[in-house]
């Protein structure tokens, strides 16, 4: 493969020479080259050339959709796949892509009827009841995610993803079994994936496994140093230990990875709070009710007096 330097110097020389794409074919080829090569804006104005010639071209459409969400312009990018869409409906990965940009917007639900969609296009295809199931779980629609789980599993024994996603669902459905052996089966195909041992502890914290638990917890924090769930997990499993400086030194720590994490000014206010430092105590418990933290809404008396 030709080194990436190599392709963006060869892009620059076609471009000073005053070559430039004339048909809509070569305007979407171009792009995808630029696009390969990470120059995105450059990309997106070549798919743009190309719908500008021809307003029905709709790989166009798709492939400046595609780099829309790579600039996380979501709105733009599902602007661009439902025009795709509306021009040529037979295409699965465009319902897909529909799907997951709906998702980056929060509509989840909104999102199962692409899916639906995809797979009803092309029924054999894992990749689209994976990110069904996905939408389903972000939609708390839990027992119902577990088939496509099942079925992007049968399609792909060796996708950790779906394992580890299946263990999440498995959770919100009480079968704590069947997530600790998915956990454990996601690990076994990707030693390396930090999520599944963060999501694991949560697990074995249930089945008061607290040493598994910390150890799961400190490897998830081994390969992602910014882990910021993974210093919460492992900061209320201190308090719940009666650990209280290990608590509020992990509990800093995540509000120094994200200042906005309401939750982590709240179980520290109930760590100062064990320890009878009122002021403390009252004044995360503050900081996390600007921040939209609920729980600390309700309880904000309670700390505060």
């Amino acid at each position: 493969m030709k080194p990436k330097h190599i392709l963006i110097l060869t892009l620059s020389l076609f471009l000073s020479a005053g070559v430039y794409a004339q048909s809509v074919s070569e305007d979407i080829d171009s792009g995808m080259i630029y696009k390969t090569a990470g120059m995105l804006d450059r990309a997106r104005s070549f798919f743009i050339d190309a719908i500008e010639q021809d307003s029905l071209a709709y790989a166009a459409y798709y492939d400046l959709g595609l780099v829309e969400v790579a600039l996380k312009n979501y709105i733009l990018a599902q602007d661009d796949f439902e025009t795709a869409i509306r021009i040529s409906p037979g295409h699965a990965d465009y319902y897909n892509a529909l799907g997951n940009v709906k998702g980056l917007l929060g509509h989840h639900r909104a999102s199962i009827a692409d899916f639906d969609s995809a797979i009803a296009i092309a029924p054999t295809l894992g990749k689209y009841y994976f990110n069904r199931g996905q939408a389903k779980v972000f939609a708390h629609l839990y027992q119902e995610s577990l088939p496509d789980f099942d079925f992007a599993i049968r399609t792909d024994t060796a996708d950790y993803e779906a394992y580890e996603d299946r263990a999440s669902a498995l959770i919100y459905t009480r079968d704590y079994e069947g997530s600790l052996r998915d956990h454990d089966r996601a690990i076994s195909l990707n030693p390396s994936y930090d999520l599944a041992y963060a999501n694991r502890a949560l697990v074995e914290v249930h089945f008061q496994q607290y040493a598994k638990a910390r150890a799961d917890l400190d490897r998830a924090i081994r390969l992602d140093p910014d882990f910021l769930q993974a210093y919460l997990s492992r900061g209320k499993l201190f308090a719940m230990q009666n650990m209280s400086r290990e608590a509020i030194r992990d509990l800093t720590h995540a509000i120094e990875l994200d200042p906005r994490c309401g939750e982590a000014y709240y179980d520290r206010a109930m760590v100062y709070h064990y320890l009878m430092n009122g002021t403390a105590a009252c004044a995360d418990k503050h900081r996390a009710q600007d921040r939209g933290y609920t729980l600390a809404t309700e309880k904000i008396n309670i700390v505060c007096q």
